[in-house]
């Protein structure tokens, strides 16, 4: 009598297991906008690019290392990113907040960077993947007149009202670049963007 009692009551554990703790997970769709918020360095107002997803503020590290003077670097044969407080470890120079790899000019306030949405080897970063998708499973993002698309070392004005932008995972970083210098070149043909 004592095994088929245990019997019942493994069993009713296991069924009120599957009733009660398998709890269906729906997933909420992701809000990112641009953030309003100050930051402060010191008690000094400083210029910063940041993403709210959901209620949570998300900067670009190399902007914040820039602004805290400290270093910032991939390094490839780890795969590690590293953060250096003596920046003559870090190999090679980084850009300052707001500035071009390459040092071409300065990036404008709330200027959409197309390599902050990719992570090393083309993949989506988190920001990427935080981004909305559309019915085909495409992550994007909408632009409006007059926001500022960067790719590599060129700015794009948006003219048309609104533009849409797909996200993929490439197959490095070199061809996130060059699919969308591509892609910028066709806009620029039909009248959608300008050069900035």
């Amino acid at each position: 009598m004592k095994k088929r009692g245990m019997v019942y009551l493994l069993t009713g554990i296991v069924i009120g297991m599957l009733l009660f703790g398998a709890v269906p997970v729906v997933a909420s769709a992701l809000t990112v906008v641009l953030s309003s918020q100050p930051v402060t360095v010191d008690g000094s107002p400083v210029q910063v690019t940041a993403y709210n997803i959901n209620g949570s503020n998300y900067y670009n590290l190399r902007d914040m290392a820039a602004i805290l003077d400290i270093g910032v670097w991939y390094d490839e044969t780890a795969s590690t990113v590293r953060i250096e407080s003596d920046k003559s470890k870090v190999p090679g120079s980084e850009p300052a907040a707001g500035e071009n790899k390459d040092g071409a000019g300065t990036i404008p306030e709330g200027a959409f960077r197309i390599t902050e949405y990719y992570n090393v080897n083309g993949k989506l970063s988190a920001l990427g993947e935080a981004l909305p998708a559309n019915s085909d499973g495409e992550k994007t993002l909408t632009v409006k007149k007059g926001d500022i698309v960067v790719v590599g070392d060129k700015q794009y004005k948006v003219a048309a009202d609104s533009l849409t932008l797909s996200f993929y995972t490439q197959p490095s970083s070199e061809q996130v670049i060059t699919w969308w210098t591509d892609y910028m070149k066709d806009w620029l043909d039909s009248g959608d963007v300008e050069n900035a």
